[in-house]
Formats: structure tokens, C-alpha cells, sequence
């Protein structure tokens, strides 16, 4: 389900087992991950989860909320933008957000986060409107007479496409290495406007998410029969076949497909695809490789081929904090198909979950005698 934009219904073969997953996982905690399993509740007749998914939304937006001296949202004057009070003097705070590095991936999460919570608690929104607001120009502005915000800060009107690296100069100047996050960005400024019920700003944000999706297939996604660039590099399909944290095919790929939400429909076209998978299909069949980017790669491809991807869903054990089990399930399961897309069915996902508290950071550990206490911030103890 999508806020701004129509999508298929769950098909009935996949119902059973995607209401068992959201079951086990409407504890997960982040924005994106509870902001999709609150719209996919509502899509599949969960009306009874919602509310409760919702809290646990409000509170992981508490901390940018309720203010404090150290990490207060304000107004930086230099080159005029909203910042954490906290990035002063740290530059690799937020994702080197001081230097207005990937704004419109971040912010575009919250606004999308914070507009799930607001089609379902408008108390909420009106008394965080304005927050919330600021957000939205420092990444969207449409205003060439806004005094206080640029217009459309990381958009290349000429490029046909945003840059992520701010003030940040890189090996040529300007990168932007996920092309879905900039996507993304902009659905989370749609969502804001259509929650907001501002019609000017959800064409402008359509028209964003458009010039990006396009910006992407002409940019990111390399075909086997275009004439440019050499073979040798077509064959690695996806633009800029390295990232700055991994080197694997499927982190590589997966990149421009992430995060899963009902807009990378349009984004994940069967041509591109159809190389892809191919291109990540050993590392996908290595038991010795995570789940985490196989899940995106897996639920991406369902646009071409949803049983067989369904049947890979299957052998998934780790979503990461950016996606789950539901998530995956729901895109595989929202395909076009005259024929059943889920043929088995498991009673509860089985991976790993780690419990965390909101208050204190600490993670939940098990003892000898399986008594439960919060004890570490640290996953790795």
C-alpha cells in the first residue's frame, strides 16, 4: 500500500502467511520498517494492529521531538538548512548532514515515517506540523521566494536527477550512489503532502519522483542492448559497480532497488531486471551470504517472475533494520499473476530479531536460565 499512489491487492494464495509474519514482527523498530507494516496492516484487514504499530512509530519519533539542549532541530544560516543542534562541529553526525550530504534520503524517510502516523493520528501531526514542515523545504522546496530555503535542494534540473554529496566533493565532484533512496525521498514528500492535503505539493513531488525514476533507468540501469557505455561495462548492469562500504554483486544491485516500497514498481522495469538477477544469482544461492540485500533483490524481481522469487523468500533469515519479512512477502505478493504466487506456507518467519529498548538503547540478552534483561548497546556481545 502507498499513501499517494494506487497498488494490487495482496493475492489471496499469499493472506495466511502474511498475516503471520506481521503478527511476529509489529514489534520491529525504526521509521521505515513499522511506517510499511502499519499501511500493509491496513491493506490486509489489520485494522487491530495498527494502533499499536503507530505508538511504537511515535516513539522512535520522540527523540527528534521532544527538545533537548544537545541535539534540538534548528535553522543553519550559512547555507540555510534544518539540522540536528547536535552536528555542530561533527561533520560525520547524520550521514555528514552538516555538509547536506544525502538530506533528501534521510529527511525523505522521516516524512514518510511521520506521514503513516499521521493518516492515523492527526492530533499528532498538527502538534508536530511544523517540525515536520521545515523537513519537507529543505528537501522539496518548490519556492524560488522562499527566503529561507533553496528550491529542491539536491535536484540537477539539467542532469535529470538529485546529487546525494552536498558540500562534499568526491572523485567527480558530485555522486549519488543510491538512485532508490533519492526515489524514495521524494515519496516520503508526497506522502507529507497528500497527509497534509497540500495538492500543489503533491504534484510537485510527483513530478520529482518522476524526473528521479527516469533519471535512474537512463543513468543507474545498464542495458545489454544499448550502444553506450562498452559491453564489458554493460555487463556489470548497475552504474558505479562499487560503493563505499561493499563490493559484493548483490549490495552492488540492490543499491538501486532499495528501500522496497510500492513506488519502486515504476523503478524496477522487467529489462533491467532480467540482467540483474542473473548478474546476482550466485551470491543469491550462496548459503554463506546474508539475507539482508537478497531480500531486496528477491522482492524486485517478483516483478518479473513471482513464484520463483517467492520459493527464494522462503530461505531469507535476515531483513536488516530497513526491511522484514512482511515487506518482502507483501511486494512479492501484490504481482500481477493469473496463477498462485504462494504454494507453502511457514507458521512464523524464523531469522534473527534482536529487542531493543526505546528508553535506554539497550538490547534485551538471554541468560542460563532464560531470564531476559536489558543489558548491552551492542549487538556484537
Amino acid at each position: 500500500p502507498s499513501i499517494g499512489f494506487p497498488h494490487n491487492p495482496v493475492q489471496s494464495s499469499c493472506l495466511p502467511q502474511d498475516n503471520q509474519t506481521l503478527d511476529y514482527e509489529v514489534m520491529q523498530l525504526s521509521v521505515l520498517v513499522p511506517a510499511r507494516l502499519a499501511l500493509i496492516a491496513g491493506s490486509i484487514g489489520r485494522n487491530d494492529l495498527i494502533n499499536q504499530i503507530v505508538s511504537i512509530l511515535e516513539q522512535s519519533f520522540a527523540y527528534w521531538l521532544t527538545p533537548r539542549p544537545s541535539t534540538s532541530p534548528s535553522y543553519e544560516t550559512n547555507w540555510g538548512g534544518f539540522i540536528n543542534t547536535a552536528l555542530n562541529g561533527s561533520s560525520w553526525s547524520d550521514i555528514n548532514s552538516v555538509y547536506y550530504n544525502d538530506r533528501h534520503f534521510c529527511y525523505g524517510y522521516l516524512l514518510y515515517g511521520a506521514s503513516v502516523i499521521g493518516r492515523y493520528d492527526s492530533g499528532w501531526l498538527s502538534k508536530n506540523l511544523d517540525f515536520l514542515t521545515q523537513a519537507a523545504r529543505d528537501i522539496g522546496n518548490p519556492s524560488p521566494n522562499d527566503p529561507y530555503y533553496t528550491v529542491t535542494r539536491h535536484m540537477d534540473w539539467f542532469a535529470g536527477h538529485s546529487w546525494a554529496s552536498g558540500l562534499m566533493n568526491d572523485a567527480g565532484s558530485h555522486d549519488q550512489e543510491i538512485s532508490g533512496e533519492a526515489i524514495n525521498g521524494y515519496c516520503g514528500l508526497n506522502n507529507f503532502a497528500h497527509v497534509t492535503n497540500n495538492h500543489a505539493l503533491i504534484d510537485y513531488s510527483r513530478m520529482l519522483i518522476a524526473i528521479e525514476q527516469a533519471g535512474a533507468r537512463s543513468y543507474w540501469h545498464l542495458y545489454p542492448d544499448t550502444p553506450y557505455p562498452e559491453q564489458a561495462f554493460r555487463a556489470l548492469t548497475t552504474l558505479g559497480a562499487w560503493l563505499f562500504w561493499g563490493s559484493q554483486h548483490i549490495q552492488i544491485a540492490a543499491t538501486q532497488m532499495l528501500p522496497l516500497t510500492p513506488i519502486g514498481e515504476l523503478t524496477y522495469d522487467p529489462a533491467w531486471l532480467q540482467s540483474a538477477f542473473p548478474y546476482c544469482l550466485s551470491e543469491i544461492q550462496d548459503p554463506t551470504i546474508g539475507g539482508v540485500f537478497k531480500s531486496v533483490i528477491v522482492a524486485a524481481y517478483s516483478v518479473v517472475n513471482p513464484q520463483s522469487v517467492y520459493n527464494y523468500s522462503l530461505q531469507l533469515s535476515d531483513w536488516d533494520t530497513g526491511n522484514s519479512a512482511t515487506n518482502t512477502l507483501y511486494l512479492i505478493a501484490t504481482r500481477s499473476s493469473s496463477s498462485d504466487i504462494c504454494t507453502s506456507s511457514t507458521k512464523t518467519p524464523i531469522g534473527e530479531y534482536y529487542i531493543q529498548d526505546v528508553a535506554s538503547g539497550q538490547y534485551l540478552t538471554g541468560s542460563g536460565n532464560l531470564a531476559a534483561s536489558a543489558a548491552t548497546t551492542s549487538l556484537t556481545t
